[in-house]
């Protein structure tokens, strides 16, 4: 019942906000004046998504909301190596959802369980004319449009040779949404720092196994 509230309302949820309610007396409950963290099931697990939107709805007192599933159009695969190419996703969804973030309050992540690259990585392949298995982008961001694409397919451990563990792909696709969520919410910026969620060069598991998964220290903070 509360996954059908959350996947139903969330349009109604974004549409309705406006600039008085981002301005009304309260708890400071929303980072960047009523910024909404709108989440994206593309080719993934509704209820994964829900559970991670969750998360932050909890843990930070976001207004969250989870979009209706999407599917990848056929323009943003590179199809020679059938993964998706972060920056065309990026393009789909804006045109999907170009209504949603015209209000310039919404903060868009979608999630994927299929590899990814990036358009650099595609071009830089096409050239070479390599099948490079190793090119893959964990995320891929774009600040003009305020949306991000995470893939959890390198998260998985079954993607990598190990057995099923749900628990350490959760806190993997935790990590990565989290940082998101900083940079383009909380608007905080990337740090150096190997142990912070905003850390700035994650181009791998290892990476993010060894990021600290508590908001505190990192910016992201519970609304008081």
């Amino acid at each position: 019942m509360a996954l059908r509230r959350l996947v139903f309302g969330a349009v109604v949820l974004i549409l309705s906000w406006t600039a008085a309610a981002a301005s009304a007396p309260g708890p400071a409950r929303r980072p960047g004046k009523g910024m909404v963290a709108a989440f994206l099931p593309i080719g993934a697990s509704l209820e994964r998504v829900a559970a991670v939107a969750e998360n932050f709805r909890t843990e930070l007192a976001l207004e969250i909301a989870v979009l209706p599933p999407m599917e990848p159009e056929s323009y943003a695969t590179d199809q020679r190596r059938k993964k998706l190419v972060g920056e065309r996703l990026i393009q789909q969804i804006h045109t999907a959802h170009r209504q949603l973030l015209s209000h310039g309050k919404v903060v868009l992540i979608g999630i994927t369980e299929r590899d990814m690259l990036t358009s650099a990585q595609a071009n830089a392949n096409r050239s070479t004319r390599t099948n490079q298995t190793s090119s893959f982008a964990l995320s891929v961001r774009s600040t003009a449009s305020s949306i991000a694409v995470v893939s959890m397919f390198r998260m998985d451990p079954r993607n990598l040779g190990a057995g099923i563990n749900d628990d350490v792909l959760q806190s993997r696709l935790r990590k990565m949404v989290a940082k998101h969520v900083g940079l383009m919410l909380y608007g905080l910026p990337a740090s150096k720092d190997p142990h912070s969620l905003l850390f700035s060069d994650i181009s791998g598991v290892e990476q993010l196994d060894f990021i600290d998964e508590r908001f505190a220290g990192s910016g992201l903070l519970p609304a008081q």
